[in-house]
């Protein structure tokens, strides 16, 4: 429980501190730790102790500079002191605030006996590599030969514990901190960037055509460029039958201009975006091996991710309430339980691979455009639907976007273009609940025990709102309409 020990604090205390102590090799610390933050400034001192994990958190806590710090327990040497800045919105929540405590060696003990030889100075000593270790004990009396050894003299109801020296206990501290992960860290803003790109290329892909304009053959996304000039030279009466003078009079996208203007605008602009179209297409290849494109490295291993992401998301093994069934009286097996935590694990698993796969592959340089194609894509959707609404059919399914993109592109409906949108649409609402994943998780991504796997995915409250449920809800769409050739 927290204590404030003194003084009071400005602000809204709204933010948060959390960590965890360890030893050298990542393991929680038996005893509870100490652990105080101290606001600069204004004389505040609070105090929390890890639980069983090793982790401790600070709420409510006011804006500002903190100084964390452990109190050392007996047995280890002392940790660093930390400064940790506190601001506003997202910037008021500090996670990972570790501290790795290194074990102290312990001169062994025994009987006291006159010494006869040179004492052993005080004080510190360094070792050749220039580290200075912790002042020496003075030794009372030579070592008997059972006292030489790495294993501390036991005291009356103990047992003998091993020991390291110093320099290795640093070394280790190092070796398992943060610095030499094998693992990247994830840029979080190209995941998302990349998970966009993921969506508004699926979408150009989908859509992506050539109008031969005079002499010209220029690009045409989503069928713009055809709806432009085939309502002029009456060519798309074969494929699109509409009232032209009504539609062409129509407004679109919430009555800001009528459709031959909105058409004016969306062609010259894919005239500005005709090469972007070339940067768009191969950025879908190299980082999700999506489109035709050849002259770049392509990412061969995502599709095969994401298939396996769909399969396990829509594995029917998940759909139990886990919560509920893993409890005594339950007339769920034990082996059907066991298989869906495993299904747990390797989920947790294959996501954090995704969005270290987004990170390494994505890059933020897209943000542009993704802006400039998501605002084309929009205004083009606004057109399609339009043009659905004055077809002259009773059939409902011929007037919807999908239908009417694929009679102007003359691309085949369920089987190029439902695949193309299905990634879009529900393949990127996959890739934000792996991302969602991650966030939940990025404290404890080493973590796959049954606790931390229910308590990610199967939350308590609404099973409707389990991680696991909205999951499988859109990979089953996915695995409806799989992408032909997508490996």
């Amino acid at each position: 429980m927290l204590k404030r020990e003194s003084g009071k604090g400005g602000g809204a205390r709204s933010g948060s501190i959390s960590g965890r102590v360890r030893d050298a090799f990542g393991v929680p610390i038996p005893a509870a730790v100490k652990v105080t933050a101290t606001l600069f400034g204004s004389g505040v001192d609070i105090h929390t102790s890890t639980v069983a994990d090793g982790s401790y958190s600070f709420t409510a806590l006011a804006s500002g500079v903190y100084e964390v710090s452990v109190v050392v327990p007996a047995g280890f040497s002392a940790a660093a002191t930390t400064r940790v800045t506190l601001g506003s919105g997202a910037k008021s929540v500090i996670t990972g605030v570790d501290f790795f405590l290194v074990a102290t060696p312990t001169v062994p003990t025994g009987p006291s006996i006159p010494p006869t030889g040179p004492a052993v100075p005080t004080g510190s000593i360094t070792s050749p590599g220039g580290i200075s270790s912790a002042p020496a004990a003075t030794v009372t009396g030579p070592r008997s030969p059972a006292a030489t050894g790495p294993i501390q003299q036991p005291t009356s109801g103990q047992q003998p514990r091993a020991i390291r020296p110093l320099e290795v206990e640093e070394f280790l501290r190092l070796l398992l901190g943060s610095d030499l992960s094998v693992e990247a860290p994830v840029s979080e803003a190209e995941v998302l960037a990349a998970i966009a790109l993921f969506s508004i290329s699926a979408v150009l892909l989908a859509g992506l055509g050539w109008r031969r304009v005079g002499n010209e053959d220029k690009v045409d996304v989503l069928g713009m460029l055809t709806l432009y000039y085939g309502l002029q030279d009456k060519s798309l009466s074969s494929r699109v039958v509409v009232n032209t003078q009504e539609l062409w009079r129509s407004t679109v996208n919430g009555g800001s201009a009528v459709i031959e203007d909105e058409l004016k605008s969306l062609r010259d602009q894919l005239d500005g975006l005709g090469q972007d179209v070339i940067f768009m297409s191969r950025e879908a290849r190299r980082q999700f091996n999506l489109g035709v494109t050849n002259d770049v490295s392509a990412n061969l291993t995502f599709p095969a991710l994401m298939k396996r992401y769909v399969e396990i998301a829509a594995d029917p093994g998940l759909t139990i309430n886990l919560r509920e069934e893993d409890k005594a009286g339950s007339f769920t097996s034990k082996d059907r339980i066991a298989l869906a935590y495993d299904l747990l694990s390797e989920l947790k698993f294959i996501t954090l691979r995704i969005v270290r796969s987004l990170s390494k592959h994505g890059t933020i340089a897209v943000e542009r455009s993704n802006r400039e194609w998501a605002r084309f894509e929009n205004r083009a959707f606004g057109v399609l639907r339009a043009v659905g609404e004055k077809r002259f059919t009773e059939d409902v399914d011929e007037k919807r976007i999908l239908s009417v993109l694929a009679d102007l592109t003359g691309k085949d409906l369920n089987t190029v273009i439902a695949p193309y949108f299905t990634l879009a649409r529900n393949g990127g609402r996959l890739l934000l609940l792996a991302f969602d994943t991650y966030l939940q998780s990025k404290d404890d991504l080493d973590n796959f025990e049954r606790q931390e796997l229910l308590d990610l995915f199967q939350k308590p409250g609404n099973a409707l709102e389990f991680l696991t449920t909205r999951m499988r809800s859109e990979a089953l769409v996915v695995r409806r309409y799989p992408l032909a050739n997508w490996n």
